[in-house]
């Protein structure tokens, strides 16, 4: 699922994409020209109702303006499965399986890959202003701070969270608190109760 202020979009299989460019007040079903076969994962959308859909493979398809043609991108520098796509202007991210994340500057005529120390598939991908955040398995969330090419740095982990010994019924809780350079924060609080 997509949403950019008026338009919402969300994929499925066969190719199928529904979306509304009033909000969810009205909805429309479209195909993806040549993908009847292609389960898409994701989808992307700006403001002008242009797209971008990923799928297994590698594939990433794209339109000028949802309800119109679209196209195949060709090269994307993987054939991982891709299950994110996140586009701020002419900028796009996509991520996908075995920590696959890449990055396009001009709308998706040329990928780089991003380094990521990582084997887990990220689901989720977001960025704004530069900056740049995927999240997926074992509750890995990776930040890279703006534009230039570094690689995004690990910031939380499941592996970090550990309860220690417990007797049987007893609740332990754990808390990781993040800072950024400003000064808000943000908690995960995350609880495990042994069986009895």
């Amino acid at each position: 699922v997509s949403t950019h202020e008026k338009w919402v979009g969300a994929v499925g299989s066969n190719g199928l994409l529904v979306y509304s460019f009033n909000g969810g007040i009205r909805w429309k079903e479209s195909y993806i020209d040549g993908a009847s076969a292609v389960r898409f994962n994701g989808v992307t959308i700006d403001e002008n109702g242009s797209a971008v859909a990923v799928a297994g493979g590698g594939l990433v398809y794209h339109t000028i303006k949802l309800g119109e043609s679209w196209s195949r991108i060709e090269e994307t520098n993987t054939t991982q499965n891709l299950f994110a796509a996140e586009r701020s202007g002419d900028s796009l991210w996509v991520s996908g399986a075995s920590g696959v994340l890449i990055h396009s500057v001009d709308g998706g005529a040329n990928w780089t890959t991003e380094s990521i120390n990582t084997g887990a598939s990220l689901y989720a991908v977001a960025s704004k202003e530069g900056l740049v955040w995927a999240a997926g398995r074992r509750g890995e969330i990776h930040h890279r701070p703006d534009e230039s090419p570094s690689t995004p740095r690990l910031l939380l982990s499941s592996d970090r969270l550990d309860f220690g010994v417990r007797l049987p019924g007893q609740v332990s809780s754990q808390s990781i608190v993040m800072r950024n350079d400003g000064p808000e924060t943000m908690t995960f609080e995350s609880a495990s109760v042994t069986g009895d």
